[in-house]
């Protein structure tokens, strides 16, 4: 588990409402499909190859959708990959400058 800063807690809050996951079993609460994070994170202006693989760093479980502490780990690793740094799981434990996404 990875501690989050306090503005880094209230962007994935923000990031994730509205958007939800929903699977055969039903509603996934705090969560959203890698494919939805996609598309999210367009903002953030990475290659979709690096996206991918923080996502595949962020989802532990290979489950297809990323949980709220997964998001946590997400919006870190793209702030380090804004930067230039090329990420990887060592670098989840780092704090960062928050990412910055444009709409």
């Amino acid at each position: 588990m990875i501690r989050l800063s306090a503005e880094e807690n209230i962007l994935v809050a923000q990031l994730i409402a509205g958007v939800t996951f929903k699977n055969k079993f039903g509603r996934k609460k705090d969560s959203i499909s890698t494919e939805d994070a996609l598309n999210l994170f367009q903002g953030a202006k990475l290659p979709d190859e690096v996206l991918l693989y923080i996502f595949s760093i962020a989802d532990k479980e290979e489950e297809g959708y990323l949980d709220r502490e997964d998001l946590g780990v997400v919006v870190r690793l793209i702030g380090w990959a804004q930067i230039g740094v090329q990420v990887s799981w060592a670098w989840v434990h780092r704090c960062m400058c928050l990412c910055v996404h444009e709409a």
